[in-house]
């Protein structure tokens, strides 16, 4: 079972260098769980805890910025999940 990494750990990765290989492990992790998430979850883990993983690396893997993702959401009133998962439909194409 995929555990999402803890505060901790999050703050040691932002003092090196982008994990590239980690961080597309982790964003494919966290879709997998999504993806069937009463059966995959940590236990007390929300889904919240997981959306927020997946955006964090997915800004970071792909350079976008968290806020214009926020913006997006406030601006056409849309959740962050739906907003994430169009997001990766367009990069899987890429």
């Amino acid at each position: 079972m995929f555990k999402l990494p803890s505060g901790q750990e999050i703050e040691q990765e932002t003092l090196q260098a982008p994990d590239l290989t980690l961080l597309n492990q982790r964003i494919q992790d966290v879709l997998f769980t999504l993806s069937d998430f009463r059966k995959k979850k940590e236990d007390g883990r929300s889904r919240a805890d997981y959306m927020e993983c997946l955006a964090r690396d997915l800004t970071t893997y792909y350079g976008f910025a968290l806020f214009a993702l926020k913006k997006e959401e406030e601006d056409k009133g849309c959740c962050v999940c739906c907003l994430l998962r169009a997001l990766w439909a367009c990069l899987s194409y890429l």
